[in-house]
Order: C-alpha cells, then sequence, then structure tokens
C-alpha cells in the first residue's frame, strides 16, 4: 500500500486531524456573504488596514439576524487579521460571535481560528473556548479539544492549566465518553510537533504515554507520526520512541513501513542495535501477517536489504545482526536479497561485498 492509499484509507475511517488536516472542499454561501467578503477586502486591502472601521462593520453586523455559514466561511482565512486590533476588542467580538453562531466556532474553520488567536487572546477566552469545544454536540469538538489542548500546552508548557488538563486527560479511563477521541487529538498535534527543538521532549513524553495501550484508531494515525516527521534526529526521543515501535510492531502500518525504513537507514550507523532489534520485530511481524509478503513491501523492503549489508560491514556483533537480517529476508523469500544474493556469487572472491541499493529519494509534501 502506497503513501497515497494510506492517506485515503485513513480519510474513509474518518481518521484525521482538525487542525493539521487539509480541511477539504467547501462551497461559499450565498446571502450577505459576498457583500461581508467585499467589505473586509475593501477595509483590509487599504494602506495601512483599516481595523477599527472593519472591526465596526462586524459588530454591527452580528446584531443581525445571519446565516451561520456566512461567519464561518469568513473565520478563515479573514478573521485571522484580528490580531491587527491593539486592544481586547477583537477578543470580545468573537466570544460574542461564539456565543451567538456556536456552529462557527465548532468547525475546521473555527478550529484553526482559536489556534492562531491563542496568540492574542486572554487565556481566560481560550479556555473558554477549549471547553466549550470540549462539551459541543459538535462530532469533532472533543478530538479537537485535544489538539488545541496539546498545542497550547507545548508552546506554553508554563501554564499550570493545560498541564493539569495533559495530565487528566493521559490518565482517564478509555471507557469514559470521548476519552478516546480527546486522546486522538492530543497524539495528532503531539506526532505534528515532535520535530520542534522546543517542544521535542514534551511531545516525545505524550506520544510514549499514548501509544503503551493504543486503540484502532491510534494505531491508523501513527503512521501519520512517519509521515510528517522530515527527520529522526539521532536523539534520546527518537531511541525512545523506536524502542515503543519495536514492542508494539502493529502501530507500524503497512502504508508507513517505507517511510519508517528511510529513517532507519540514516539512524543505523548511530545506533546500530535500536535499527536492528526495530527491523527484526518488523519483519517478524510480516512474517506471521502474510504469506504474500513480497507483494506486500515491494518497493520498500529494500532498505532494511540496505540496512543488513551496512550492519555487515561494521564487523563483530553487528556483522552478525547484518547476517541474521538478510537470512530473515531470504527465508522469506524477498526478491531483493536474493538478487544482492546472486551478485555476490557471480562477483571474484575478493571482491568487497555488496554496496546498499541506491534508490531515487522520496519526495516529501
Amino acid at each position: 500500500m502506497n503513501r497515497k492509499k494510506k492517506n485515503q484509507k485513513a480519510e474513509k475511517s474518518g481518521i484525521q486531524s482538525i487542525l493539521w488536516g487539509r480541511g477539504g472542499l467547501r462551497t461559499l454561501p450565498h446571502g450577505n456573504y459576498p457583500i461581508l467578503e467585499t467589505l473586509t477586502k475593501a477595509c483590509l486591502y487599504e494602506e495601512p488596514p483599516n481595523i477599527d472601521q472593519w472591526l465596526g462593520i462586524l459588530e454591527i453586523h452580528l446584531t443581525r439576524k445571519e446565516n451561520p455559514k456566512v461567519w464561518q466561511s469568513l473565520l478563515h482565512p479573514y478573521f485571522l487579521h484580528l490580531h491587527l486590533c491593539v486592544d481586547d476588542r477583537a477578543g470580545m467580538f468573537l466570544d460574542r460571535l461564539f456565543d451567538q453562531f456556536p456552529s462557527a466556532k465548532d468547525s475546521v474553520e473555527g478550529v484553526w481560528l482559536i489556534a492562531n488567536a491563542r496568540l492574542w487572546i486572554s487565556e481566560t477566552l481560550l479556555i473558554k473556548w477549549l471547553n466549550c469545544l470540549h462539551e459541543s454536540p459538535w462530532e469533532g469538538g472533543p478530538q479537537a479539544y485535544g489538539e488545541l489542548l496539546c498545542l497550547h500546552h507545548l508552546l506554553n508548557p508554563e501554564k499550570k492549566w493545560s498541564q493539569e488538563q495533559i495530565k487528566e486527560v493521559l490518565n482517564i479511563d478509555d471507557h469514559r465518553k470521548d476519552s478516546k477521541k480527546i486522546k486522538l487529538g492530543l497524539f495528532f498535534t503531539a506526532a505534528k510537533m515532535w520535530d520542534h527543538r522546543e517542544s521535542r521532549l514534551a511531545a516525545t513524553e505524550i506520544l510514549i504515554n499514548l501509544l503503551k495501550d493504543p486503540d484502532e484508531a491510534m494505531m491508523i494515525a501513527c503512521s501519520d507520526l512517519f509521515r510528517v516527521s522530515k527527520t529522526f534526529f539521532p536523539d534520546r526521543p527518537t531511541w525512545q520512541l523506536l524502542d515503543v515501535l519495536c514492542d508494539h510492531p502493529p502501530l507500524i502500518g503497512e502504508g508507513s513501513t517505507g517511510i519508517l525504513i528511510e529513517h532507519l537507514e540514516q539512524l543505523v550507523t548511530t545506533n546500530p542495535e535500536k535499527v536492528f532489534n526495530l527491523c527484526l520485530a518488523m519483519l517478524n511481524r510480516l512474517k506471521n501477517k502474510t504469506s504474500s509478503t513480497q507483494h506486500v513491501y515491494f518497493g520498500n523492503i529494500e532498505g532494511i536489504t540496505n540496512i543488513s549489508l551496512t550492519l555487515q560491514r561494521f564487523g563483530s556483533q553487528n556483522r552478525k545482526r547484518g547476517l541474521k537480517l538478510f537470512e530473515q529476508l531470504l527465508e522469506m523469500d524477498i526478491y531483493d536479497a536474493k538478487r544482492v544474493l546472486l551478485e555476490i556469487d557471480r562477483r571474484p572472491l575478493n571482491h568487497s561485498i555488496s554496496q546498499p541499493i541506491r534508490r531515487r529519494k522520496r519526495l516529501r509534501r
């Protein structure tokens, strides 16, 4: 299963991030939306932007009857410019808007706006809006609460409220209402922020806590961690994560295996033992799961062949590890390993071992 099919599987199951996802297509509403959009652009495109006049127009219109979808469509991207207000007037306006039209807040656009607005609104308002999402009748509310809560915690680790809420969520019983959705939200944001140096340690702690006892949704979402991470740094958080994956191989979905193996190829020289352990766990899981091994891992398994050859060049204990991986590949009738073996057999006796297979680098999105 390639990455595109993996993403389609996640979307079909409904398991995807609200805050970090693509958002999908939407239809702009009729009625007053074109007028409000035109007035908004007229105010924002002035030099400098006429924020006071624009906000005054919005405040007046808020007193009138309106289709909630009109407000929802204005939230992103136009309401992001509310940060230009010099006082708390914008926060007060949004609070009245969310009170009068809860469905505007309970939407992908509303979540995006709150994620940006948290930089300039009071913490009191942020807590109020997050609690409203938590208790919202919107199906995505609990997950959105988890994603925004984790974002606030990772970027503001000194805040006591978010610290306490994170601890409570991590210790909550999965049988309680919406607890799994909230934890899924925590996971998506922690995975997204795992590459950031300032939040890496805290994000790792959250990820490891969640992955110790994952449900089916968490296992599907786990592949998102490999996709969004540009690289696995050779540091303690990475080794901790590899240990968790080694103990729980089902976390490595078929669609994300190729991406993970690419990361492991970069790490093998730094920590050959942990890379070997995870590769062996992956092969053992594959061996027990299906007989059509070659088909499932076509185009991906060559990375483990490269790792096994690299380990053999290290000598000593690592040479034995490399040979063990290679023997496992041969036993599973992996074409890549058989081809390399034939190549080695045809070379003169004094020729060095085959070099790793060179592949075109994966294009990252």
